[in-house]
């Protein structure tokens, strides 16, 4: 008789993995599918992702844990391949995911560039959301098409700090470093970062515009 395989409840996080001790002895198969499963606190929070299958979290508890069902089985190999768990929140009522984070932690995110020339530029702001529900994820394809993710336009108090740096040597060939940085209080068009930036003499960042404005494009007016 063939040996079922340990459905291994594991988080899809992997820069902070986090084991949860199997509950059952399953096998994936198209009457019982292993799907992403996210574990909710009590403020609705995501607090990981865990591979699951309804004849072990269908009851929406695994022990003290709440789980709801977050993405599909993939339909042809009735696991999770091509398939991954996002965070953020999850609102019981309307069966609605935010995603808005990359782990379990902060939602703001940095985004940094060297050129070839040396030039870094750093972009920090909130991270832009979207929403969807389990539904949306149940599709007949092997590869998940995320065009069912509802964008979800950022406050316009949100803040966002760009920065560049760069080194360069002097007259006297010694290594000296260069900085600029300058921080929005509030959501701003792509010609008043413009505006604002020239004002304030940010030569640097002026340069270096275009490379500013892609990575502030989530959080532009």
């Amino acid at each position: 008789m063939k040996k079922k395989n340990i459905v291994v409840v594991l988080s899809l996080v992997l820069s902070s993995i986090v084991f949860v001790q199997p509950t059952a002895y399953a096998e994936c198969t198209a009457a019982d599918p292993c799907g992403v499963w996210s574990v909710i606190d009590s403020s609705g929070t995501i607090s990981n992702n865990i591979v699951c299958q309804s004849s072990v979290c269908g009851s929406g508890r695994l022990g003290d844990l709440v789980v709801v069902p977050q993405v599909a089985a993939n339909p042809i190999t009735n696991d999770t391949t091509a398939r991954g768990g996002s965070w953020g929140t999850y609102d019981a009522p309307t069966e609605t995911f935010t995603i808005d984070r990359r782990g379990p932690g902060s939602n703001v995110e940095t985004q940094s560039e060297t050129d070839a020339s040396g030039v870094t530029i750093s972009v920090e702001s909130q991270r832009a959301g979207y929403q969807f529900k389990y539904s949306d994820t149940v599709q007949s394809t092997y590869e998940l098409d995320r065009s069912y993710e509802t964008f979800i336009p950022l406050p316009e108090n949100t803040r966002a700090t760009v920065s560049g740096s760069m080194t360069y040597l002097d007259e006297e060939e010694k290594e000296q470093k260069y900085s600029e940085s300058y921080v929005f209080d509030k959501r701003e068009t792509s010609e008043e970062v413009n505006i604002v930036l020239a004002r304030e003499k940010m030569r640097l960042l002026i340069e270096n515009i275009d490379r500013i404005l892609s990575k502030l494009s989530k959080w532009l007016k």
